[in-house]
């Protein structure tokens, strides 16, 4: 693994392909030893020095704040000042609220949103002022690299990544590559991505910024970048968006167990049907994510197959989920779904033999197989960025041959 450590940033602050970044600080790296170029941090992230309080079970923002001796008065008022910034009802069990007090007086605050934001309060003369800021994390890019043997899963760890930046690589080729079905023994992969600390902790992995598999002797290369939009999104070498409107699989990882076929043997009803899905084993309770945006059509029993769940993408494909042990929060009939949402979970309900999940994709009402459909991609980089776009690439490639 080649590292190269580029300082504390704020998540987002470069131009980088997953928000942070400006080319024009891309560090160089040569030469197969570690190599680290240290920035000059933006900001220190002040919070972690700040006192510390742990929402508990049933805990309100009142509460906590009553707890750390907050007057109510100033407990309405940050909640109102906050109000077209965060809604501190929202604030989740276990996630820290720091804060620091001066002469026994509140002065400021901080909670953290998510992974990349937090929201933070300060005492004014009259009030307090509220604002969302990025999380500033210490940034090291790493390149990771393997051969399959077994599977990405398997093999990714193998090679000394974390599961979540293993995770993250089939991520970036989700809609070109159904990992299940496609990788072979003996298929490459190499991939830049950011490791994050924060106050000297590790906090998790960054954004997967390039990356290369080689199967069957096939190159697919992904590059995250920031279109005209200010959305990033990932691109292969020529500057076409990966994305397509469906994923190649419902399932990051899983082993196919049955096919697309007009005659199989039924385990269960013990004749010859059609069998016009892809079956994928995976354990009970994995997390099943809709392949495409749309309106969930149906969720509910559906006689052998058991839990099952229909969503219609637009007028021409829908896609089923079945033999679902349960459903995700939410999901019920006319729900809006977003692509690679988890909607439900792998389960052994109605007619099955064990735990897997049976996934179909309609076109036109008629069902045809998921792993021979070619789906044209969304919009490529646009013209204007296009300059932009093949410099981070060139530097990425660099780095990724290393």
């Amino acid at each position: 693994m080649h590292v190269q450590r580029i300082g504390m940033l704020a998540a987002g602050a470069l131009v980088l392909i997953g928000g942070g970044m400006v080319i024009a600080r891309e560090p160089e790296v040569g030469g197969a030893a570690l190599h680290e170029v240290q920035e000059t941090s933006r900001r220190a992230d002040v919070t972690l020095d700040w006192d510390a309080v742990t929402v508990g079970e049933g805990d309100t923002f009142a509460a906590v704040m009553e707890r750390i001796g907050v007057s109510y008065a100033d407990t309405l008022a940050m909640v109102a000042a906050a109000e077209d910034v965060f809604d501190f009802t929202m604030i989740r069990l276990g996630r820290a609220i720091r804060y620091e007090v001066r002469d026994g007086v509140l002065t400021r605050l901080a909670y953290d949103i998510d992974t990349e934001e937090y929201v933070l309060v300060e005492r004014t003369g009259d009030g307090f002022a509220v604002r969302r800021d990025s999380i500033p994390y210490e940034v090291t890019r790493v390149t990771g690299a393997g051969t399959i043997a077994t599977s990405l899963y398997a093999d990714g760890l193998a090679s000394g990544m974390p599961e979540a930046a293993v995770i993250a690589l089939a991520t970036a080729f989700e809609w070109t590559i159904d990992f299940a079905t496609q990788v072979q023994p003996g298929d490459t992969f190499r991939v830049r991505y950011e490791t994050r600390t924060r106050n000297g902790a590790e906090a998790g992995i960054g954004s997967v910024l390039a990356a290369e598999f080689v199967n069957s002797g096939k190159r697919f290369t992904a590059y995250r970048f920031v279109g005209s939009n200010g959305a990033a999104a990932y691109f292969d070498a020529e500057g076409d968006s990966l994305a397509r409107q469906l994923l190649r699989a419902p399932l990051p990882y899983g082993r196919v167990t049955s096919g697309f076929t007009y005659a199989r043997f039924h385990p269960t009803l013990g004749r010859t049907t059609p069998h016009r899905a892809i079956d994928y084993a995976a354990p009970i309770g994995t997390p099943v994510r809709s392949t495409g945006a749309g309106t969930v059509t149906a969720a509910g029993w559906n006689g052998g197959y058991g839990n099952s769940i229909a969503v219609r993408h637009n007028e021409t494909y829908e896609t089923h989920y079945a033999h679902l042990s349960g459903y995700a929060k939410g999901i019920r009939r006319g729900a809006s779904v977003a692509q690679g949402q988890t909607i439900g979970y792998v389960g052994s309900t109605g007619f099955s033999t064990g735990p897997h999940l049976h996934y179909e994709i309609a076109k036109w009402g008629t069902l045809i197989n998921p792993l021979t459909l070619e789906l044209p991609p969304v919009e490529p980089v646009a013209d204007d960025r296009r300059a932009a776009f093949t410099a981070l690439r060139d530097a990425l490639d660099a780095e990724l041959a290393e």
